[in-house]
């Protein structure tokens, strides 16, 4: 495909799926959350799952990366064989790390003893994490199979997937809300498997074909596992520290004013951002694929990633600036005055924060497509120093409301992300420029 032919219809298509995968994946945290906010003891139980549900994705993190490392590193059976084999040891050693962790007496030691979390919230927690160990080892291996399947352009069985991950994952959870007495942050836990589960299980069967048809590529094409950890690594610490800054603000918000009602608040903001932030989140293997095909493609995915821009900041003030919030807050998510309110300013402050990520996405992309992944590792390094250095300011010298440290930390992480790898980039361009061509 050539940048002749390739339109913003053409990306739409291709993107669409995959922008589905996403939004679902954003949309199902927070309906989870509002079916804890109908059950009882809701306050502890919403700030125990968003604990729980923070430290799995921090956990699965490493994992979701090996969509992207399909897509770039499979060509032929061979390809094909070393990259599953790698991804088989990447999850065999983090499910072990996952259960010494949460299945040993060192789960409450970090949370109650050394970071001093309520007990209450914090076996609880632990309980829901335990519940999700399955749904860690299913996510990896959903996601291997995804890169598959997106390198041979078949998202659309991702779509229908989802789809069907989506309706098992609530009709569990309001099942068993209905007509089971199980804390309610379970009921959220138990649905949010059968889920992924169900998701994985009908990625695998279509997955067949696809991988029928990488084993026929006649290719020469070799690669090793070294080539793969050093692809991939950097990869990892992105993700890691993408994710990681979920638990760090939750960490905090346990120390700041008022810790119950930020910890409570908090996964509804959270929810709210990451419907977009998944939005711009879900245009990275967009990117990859299509300069893969053609470097001439850039320009036209500049030109969408713009128009993506405008569109997504317009809804964002039309929800924010509005009575859509409130009807957002009170009406959709249940929560009371005093927990609405508290959620208003945090996300004023904060509707910049998925634009900036369309910014870091496109960035990492091209960077990504560049086989350049080791730059990526300090721009992990910026944005973590940008978040953790303004919250240490904020506790020790300017005490305010948690949420609103929080959010004005992932503001200036996110800027800090975006500057390095702009300077990064302007280097890498300026180094292949000047590079004699023979």
């Amino acid at each position: 495909m050539t940048a002749q032919v390739l339109s913003n219809k053409t990306i739409f298509i291709f993107w669409a799926p995959l922008l589905f995968l996403w939004l679902v994946l954003a949309f199902e945290f927070p309906l989870l959350t509002i079916i804890i906010t109908y059950l009882p003891d809701k306050q502890l139980n919403l700030a125990a799952f968003g604990l729980a549900y923070s430290l799995f994705l921090l956990a699965e993190s490493p994992l979701l990366m090996f969509n992207t490392v399909a897509i770039k590193l499979i060509k032929n059976k061979q390809s094909y064989e070393k990259v599953r084999n790698f991804f088989i040891y990447v999850v065999s050693f983090l499910l072990i790390c996952m259960m010494l962790f949460v299945l040993t007496p060192l789960y409450q030691y970090l949370f109650i003893t050394r970071l001093s979390f309520d007990r209450t919230i914090a076996v609880i927690s632990q309980h829901v994490v335990t519940i999700l160990l399955p749904a860690f080892a299913i996510a990896g291996f959903k996601a291997f199979y995804q890169g598959v399947l997106i390198s041979r352009d078949k998202q659309p069985i991702i779509f229908y997937a989802i789809i069907f991950r989506f309706i098992s994952s609530v009709v569990t959870a309001v099942c068993l809300a209905n007509f089971s007495s199980l804390n309610s942050a379970y009921v959220a836990a138990i649905g949010f498997s059968i889920g992924l589960f169900v998701e994985a299980t009908i990625t695998r069967v279509f997955a067949r074909k696809p991988i029928h048809g990488i084993f026929e590529v006649k290719s020469s094409y070799k690669l090793s596992y070294y080539r793969i950890s050093h692809f991939y690594y950097p990869l990892i610490i992105t993700t890691v520290a993408s994710i990681i800054t979920t638990p760090i603000i939750t960490i905090f918000l346990n120390y700041g004013l008022n810790p119950t009602l930020s910890l409570a608040v908090f996964p509804v903001i959270n929810g709210f951002i990451m419907i977009f932030k998944s939005t711009a989140m879900s245009l990275q293997n967009v990117v990859i694929y299509f300069l893969n095909l053609s470097e001439e493609n850039k320009l036209q995915l500049k030109k969408f990633f713009a128009l993506i821009t405008l569109i997504m900041f317009a809804v964002l003030f039309g929800i924010i600036f509005t009575p859509l919030l409130n009807i957002y807050l009170t009406k959709i998510n249940v929560l009371q005055s005093d927990l609405s309110q508290a959620a208003v300013l945090p996300l004023k402050i904060l509707i910049i924060y998925p634009l900036l990520t369309l910014l870091v996405i496109w960035q990492r992309s091209v960077i990504i497509h560049q086989l350049k992944t080791h730059v990526l590792t300090w721009s992990v390094f910026a944005e973590l120093i940008g978040l953790v250095l303004p919250l240490v300011l904020f506790y020790n010298f300017y005490p305010m409301n948690g949420l609103l440290s929080a959010s004005i930390a992932l503001i200036i992480g996110r800027v800090c992300s975006n500057i390095l790898l702009f300077i990064a980039q302007t280097r890498i361009d300026s180094l292949s420029h000047h590079t004699p061509k023979y």
